[in-house]
């Protein structure tokens, strides 16, 4: 019961934080997996760009913990987990082999931090469309989302 319990509680946070996340919002859920990706998101890019970023959001509501180990999508040569932060004074990004995923935890992409870099891209990315990306987990396999472009400045 108490199990029962707290996967109700789990899934009443992920409903809030879908809530939250408005309209840009993406759930997506791969079949009898535990995690969901509340949000995934893009910002546009200018024709010719070669790189642009992905930020997306899972919660994981199962027993066991995971890890992101990579992602794919048709509108790039290759995606990149990476990681952005200042030491002694100066902004560094390092790339990422995995991301940990905890039991009843999150992975929260978003600018100036962890995010998925998006290397050769073949067209640009414009706001307001969408492109598929799969997020690839060690224990849960791929995960199909949809990638909302979201207008610069945002």
């Amino acid at each position: 019961m108490l199990a029962f319990c707290k996967r109700i509680l789990a899934l009443a946070g992920t409903a809030s934080l879908l809530w939250l996340a408005g309209p840009a919002a993406t759930p997506a859920a791969a079949a009898g997996s535990d995690l969901h990706v509340i949000a995934a998101s893009a910002l546009a890019t200018v024709p010719g760009a070669a790189t642009g970023a992905v930020y997306v959001t899972v919660h994981n509501v199962g027993a066991t913990g995971d890890q992101l180990i990579g992602a794919a999508t048709p509108v790039a040569e290759r995606v990149e987990m990476h990681s952005m932060g200042i030491r002694n004074g100066v902004m560094q990004m390092r790339s990422l082999a995995s991301i940990d995923l905890p039991v009843g935890g999150s992975i929260e992409m978003a600018s100036g931090g962890t995010h998925l870099m998006l290397l050769g891209l073949r067209q640009a990315l414009l706001p307001g469309r969408h492109f598929p990306l799969t997020l690839n987990f060690l224990r849960a396999g791929p995960l199909h989302v949809e990638v909302t472009v979201q207008p610069l400045g945002r």
